[in-house]
């Protein structure tokens, strides 16, 4: 909140008061850099003496400040003057994390944006002359939320891939992978309508989460993301590494059940395919086919709804993907004219 000239009296009052020591820290620090700050406001400069070096000492030195007032502003803009005058960068990047936790804290991220900008800029310049960052923390990864909510795709995906945080947890992951989307989009909207494939970047993002994942007991989570990188390898023809991805959800999946094993086997068989391994792919389909002996036409049907629905969205993948489905149900079946067709076309 914002003090008023009532609440000046009041604080003079309350620091008036004789006692033999202050017990209540925080209580101390609130009335000195609240009263500091109302007489920068009011402009009081007489009575700044009595209260200016104190407020600016525990402000500055005691670690975890809690805000009670807006008009602390004031005294910190006070300050980030002084640092910059006396050229004492350290004191200046105290004062900007100060001013911009503070906004932050009122959700003024606007206002936050260029005092963190100057805070990793001190960081990293005083990391290459010191050879140890100021901040404790990489705060690219916060930047590139900054900028995203600002609308600037650019300087959000720059400040992403250049996040090295190594304490993320699985949400952040998931999180810096809809950043990058999300921007992504922003700067080509037909990857938003699925014309055209995504950054081959997010592969990035996507072993990051997958590192994350492995350290946890979530199974399912890292077969999807197994089969999440073995799909954009695809798209991109790193088959190899494809095949190596769907391998490791098939493993991944067998832990679970069989329906997610399944899916994971399907397409590592169609992978083995395209790089021409058709003895592998084979053998690791036909198990898969004979699983599905009395429920053909079940499954016929569901691979035929597949293809018509990648026909109608214009995926050429899932197309050849459901051909081979259909081609290989159609030779276990004993239709090997039909199989044919399916696996020609």
């Amino acid at each position: 909140m914002t003090a008023s000239p009532q609440a000046r009296v009041y604080y003079e009052e309350a620091l008036s008061v004789c006692i033999d020591s202050f017990s209540d820290v925080p209580l101390l620090v609130a009335l000195l850099t609240n009263l500091t700050a109302i007489y920068l406001k009011q402009r009081m400069i007489d009575k700044l003496p009595q209260t200016l070096e104190k407020a600016s000492a525990l402000l500055l030195c005691l670690p975890c400040h809690i805000f009670t007032s807006t008009d602390e502003v004031e005294l910190l803009k006070l300050l980030l003057r002084r640092s910059i005058v006396l050229g004492d960068k350290l004191l200046e990047a105290r004062v900007c994390y100060l001013i911009s936790s503070l906004f932050l804290l009122l959700k003024k991220t606007e206002d936050a944006l260029p005092f963190f900008e100057r805070l990793q800029f001190l960081s990293v310049t005083h990391s290459a002359t010191e050879g140890g960052p100021i901040a404790p923390l990489d705060l690219n990864w916060l930047l590139s939320w900054l900028y995203h909510r600002k609308y600037m795709p650019h300087l959000a995906l720059a400040s992403l891939s250049l996040d090295s945080r190594e304490d993320h947890s699985l949400h952040d992951a998931f999180q810096r992978i809809e950043l990058f989307i999300r921007n992504s989009v922003r700067l080509n909207p037909s990857w938003k309508e699925g014309t055209s494939l995504l950054p081959a970047q997010i592969v990035v993002y996507l072993q990051q989460a997958l590192a994350i994942a492995e350290q946890g007991d979530d199974i399912k989570m890292q077969r999807d993301l197994c089969l999440g990188l073995a799909l954009t390898y695809q798209q991109y023809g790193a088959l190899d590494k494809a095949v190596h991805c769907a391998q490791q959800a098939v493993e991944t999946g067998s832990h679970i059940n069989e329906e997610d094993v399944f899916e994971a086997s399907v397409l590592l068989g169609w992978l083995l395919v395209l790089i021409g391994q058709a003895e592998r792919a084979h053998s690791m389909l036909q198990p898969l086919l004979t699983s599905l002996q009395g429920r053909v036409r079940e499954a016929g049907w569901h691979l035929h709804c597949a293809l018509v629905i990648s026909k109608e969205s214009g995926n050429q993948r899932n197309q050849a993907l459901a051909l081979a489905n259909l081609g290989c149900l159609a030779l276990d079946a004993g239709a090997s004219l039909l199989a044919e067709r399916f696996l020609v076309k």
